[in-house]
Parts: C-alpha cells; sequence; structure tokens
C-alpha cells in the first residue's frame, strides 16, 4: 500500500468518503481518482488535518500508526527477564526436549491475528515488573494455579536464534486501527484488548524451535494448586531454581502444597490476587541432587505419561492415526444443544470406538447431542459428525456448526455481528441467541450429517 492508499484508508477509518475527504483537505473534486501519486502539498495537508497521524507511517509505511505511540515505542528498554506462563505438561517438555517450540500465527488467541496470511511461527512471553504475579496469565495459561511460570534470561535465549529470528515486544491498537497496518508488519501488533499481558515474542519462518539449556532459565514459579506434582517438579534438574508460594489466608497460615520447602527470608513479598484474596510468600525446596541425565529422563517420562492422558488432544490428530477411513465417535463427549454445563460430565476425549457410515466420510468425528435447542431439525440423542472448518470469517447461517470455548460445547447456526468484527452469534430455533466472542474460540467444526448412527 502507497501513501495515498494510507490516506484512503485512514480517512474511511476516520469516517471520510472521498468526496467529503477531498472537501476537508480543499482538494477538487475526483483529485483522488485522477491521480496516481499524491504530491507532499497533499501529505502536509492530511497531516495537518488528521494531527494524530504519523508522518512516518503516512509516507513510508513505518509503524507506529499514531503520534502518540512514536515517543513510548522509541524509550523501552530491552526486557532482561521475559516470563511464559504454561501447564506442567509444557514444564515438562520443554526441560525434557531441551526446546521451546514456537507455534504457527494461525494458532494465535487473537481472530484479527490469525488471519494475517503470513506465515509465522511465534513463541510468547509476559513482560513488566512482577510479571510472575499476574492472576489472569495464572488463570488463562498457567492451568488455573496448577502450572508454572517460567522466567527466562532473554540475552541467553537470543544466543540461540538463527539468521531471521527476531524478538520484539507486541504493539497494540483498537481493531479499526489494525486495518491499517501494513501486511508486512502485523505480526508486530495485536488487539488493544490482550494490552495487559504486555507480550514479547520471538518470530521466524524459518526457525521452529529455539534451543536452550538451564542458563536460558532463571527461575520457575510453582502454581499454588501443583500439591499431586510437586515431587515430579523437584526432579527434572530445575531444582535450584524452583520458586514457590505460601498462602496465608485471614491470618492463617499453610504450607501446602510445599510441605518440604522452607522460606527465604531474604526474598519475602506479599500479593493479593484478584480472585483469592490470598497473601503469598515466596518459598525456596530443599536441596534434591538430581543428575542432568536422569532429570532430562525424569522430564520426558512425565511429559509422555501427560501425552498417554491428554484430554486435549485433537479430533484431527486422532483421525489421522486412523488409516483405514473410520471415524471416532464418542459416546461419553455430548455437545449441548441447549445449555447444558456440560463442565460437571465426567468425560474423556478418547474415542469409545469407530465407525465407517457412507454417509459420513467426510467427517471426523461423531458426538451425542443433549438438549432440544435445535429441534425439529436435530434431536435430543441424535449423533453428529462434523468436519473441520479453516476459515470460519464468512460462516454460512444456513448451515450448523459445533463450537468450541474454553466454557461450551454446543451445536448452532452462526451470525456474525452487524457492528462488532469480535463477536458471533449462536442461532438456534428454540432458545435465545447467544453470544459468543471470537477470542474464545478454540475450534469450528461443520455439521455434516445428524441423526441415529445404525
Amino acid at each position: 500500500m502507497d501513501a495515498k492508499g494510507r490516506i484512503l484508508e485512514y480517512a474511511k477509518y476516520k469516517g471520510y468518503s472521498v468526496p467529503e475527504l477531498e472537501k476537508a483537505l480543499s482538494l477538487g473534486r475526483n483529485y483522488f481518482k485522477n491521480t496516481a501519486k499524491v504530491s507532499l502539498e497533499v501529505l502536509t495537508k492530511f497531516l495537518s488535518f488528521f494531527s494524530e497521524v504519523s508522518p512516518d507511517w503516512i509516507m513510508f509505511g513505518v509503524k507506529p500508526v499514531l503520534r502518540e505511540n512514536i515517543e513510548q515505542v522509541a524509550n523501552r528498554k530491552e526486557p532482561v527477564i521475559v516470563y511464559h506462563y504454561t501447564s506442567l505438561k509444557g514444564l515438562f517438555g520443554i526441560i525434557g526436549t531441551r526446546k521451546l517450540m514456537l507455534s504457527p500465527t494461525k494458532d494465535s488467541n487473537d481472530m484479527w491475528e490469525r488471519n494475517t496470511g503470513e506465515d509465522y511461527y511465534r513463541f510468547s512471553f509476559c513482560t513488566g515488573d512482577k510479571a510472575y504475579l499476574k492472576s489472569r496469565m495464572w488463570a488463562q495459561y498457567g492451568s488455573t494455579h496448577q502450572g508454572v511460570c517460567i522466567a527466562f534470561v532473554l540475552e541467553e535465549l537470543k544466543k540461540k536464534f538463527k539468521s531471521g529470528t527476531e524478538s520484539f515486544y507486541v504493539e497494540y491498537e483498537d481493531i479499526g486501527k489494525l486495518k491499517l497496518v501494513p501486511d508486512e508488519d502485523k505480526i508486530h501488533y495485536k488487539d488493544s484488548d490482550w494490552k495487559s499481558e504486555n507480550e514479547y515474542r520471538i518470530v521466524s519462518k524459518e526457525q521452529k524451535y529455539i534451543p536452550i539449556d538451564l542458563n536460558c532459565i532463571e527461575k520457575v514459579y510453582v502454581g499454588i494448586e501443583t500439591e499431586n506434582m510437586i515431587e515430579k517438579i523437584e526432579r527434572i534438574g530445575i531444582n535450584k531454581k524452583l520458586v514457590g508460594f505460601m498462602s496465608s489466608n485471614l491470618g492463617t497460615i499453610t504450607i501446602s502444597p510445599f510441605k518440604y520447602w522452607k522460606i527465604d527470608n531474604t526474598k519475602v513479598e506479599e500479593y493479593d490476587t484478584e480472585s483469592l484474596s490470598l497473601k503469598r510468600y515466596i518459598l525456596v525446596p530443599e536441596a534434591v541432587d538430581v543428575k542432568e541425565k536422569d532429570a532430562i529422563r525424569n522430564a520426558m517420562n512425565y511429559y509422555n505419561e501427560f501425552l498417554n492422558n491428554d484430554s486435549d488432544k485433537s479430533l484431527v490428530t486422532y483421525y489421522e492415526e486412523h488409516v483405514d477411513g473410520s471415524i471416532p465417535y464418542y459416546e461419553d463427549l455430548p455437545v449441548s444443544a441447549g445449555q447444558q454445563d456440560l463442565a460437571l460430565i465426567q468425560a474423556t476425549e478418547k474415542p469409545s470406538g469407530w465407525i465407517k457410515p457412507a454417509e459420513v466420510l467426510t467427517a471426523i468425528g461423531a458426538f451425542p447431542v443433549i438438549g432440544c435447542s435445535m429441534e425439529p431439525f436435530i434431536h435430543q440423542g441424535d449423533f453428529i459428525t462434523v468436519a473441520p472448518v479453516e476459515k470460519w470469517d464468512r460462516v454460512d447461517p444456513d448451515k450448523v456448526y459445533m463450537i468450541i470455548t474454553s466454557y461450551d460445547r454446543m451445536i448452532k447456526h452462526l451470525v456474525p455481528d452487524e457492528e462488532n468484527d469480535e463477536i458471533i452469534w449462536g442461532i438456534s430455533p428454540n432458545y435465545p441467541r447467544v453470544k459468543i466472542l471470537k477470542n474464545e474460540i478454540k475450534a469450528v467444526f461443520r455439521v455434516t450429517f445428524h441423526g441415529k448412527l445404525m
């Protein structure tokens, strides 16, 4: 996009039609239609009228878009320590493989970022003072305090970069302004709704993982709800780097789950969580001597235990593993056609069995339906089969979809919100429409068959 394109794009974002823009800048009618390249005089008029716009962006496409962000970006220093929240499975995988596996951009939790079309791999960190104490991050990425927050030394990580790998702070903009970001620069931006994460990221088009050693890790902060895993965590060779939290609630001191840990009196800190109102104190573990080769083996064994019992294993993975054309069905994994609390149903995401009916050859899985909100088309007790939807920004309102979020697994017709690109509505014949935030959607599947499976 050239300067003319950026001028028209920003004016459209601000609500100006082309004739209205020409009038505001005192230009002749059809100036932009008849001009291939805008003059310096017109650029000056535009920057005078829209004084918030950065001249470097409008003329050369260089970020940031707005003047207000220039000083903030220029003065921000590289972090020394960057923090990554993950599950225990993630911790054991990192320690066991000695790798940080970069994820494709299409797997981002930001719907806008998923659709940038760029072939980047990335690894994300949280930054800031006491970034290991962010309750939202513990809840969203640290397995609700059952995981860990790993503090990495950025300088050590950078030593492992290959040519073409870079790292930077993410810039945040409102969704409307994101549309103004040049395609080649979109990897640097996220929707401002994620601003509290204060993200710093590694990106590459070639390097799919960063090899690490223990020098790359400064500390590992262990979630307060990890009681049944403490002994395993202490056997993976990072004992001297472990940090735990002791809680005091209403003056009652408890050390669970850190039964064999002791308070480090040199580093006592207090912190009130947003949800639990607990004070947390830094703890350190007693020494556990584990040889490096044993520690790596232990970590991989624990990681494989998670894989063997992994409730997050995807339908696509099961489908790819089964080669005779059959599809898995999940008798104990129902899909809601109402508002049942599926979280209360004790279910496994491993297949109950395999089926091979001719009418569902395009599907990757079959599920039972509970609830009657899709009557008279889909009945309670029916099975549905589903196929993955790669791009669902243009959903067909006549089709039925299975939507998986962090909280629900439901079938609905889908209709985009007319005013907010970040909202989609779930519609069913016998139930009020359901508001679904796109950034909470984990997967969307198209229903390819419904009825009784014989």
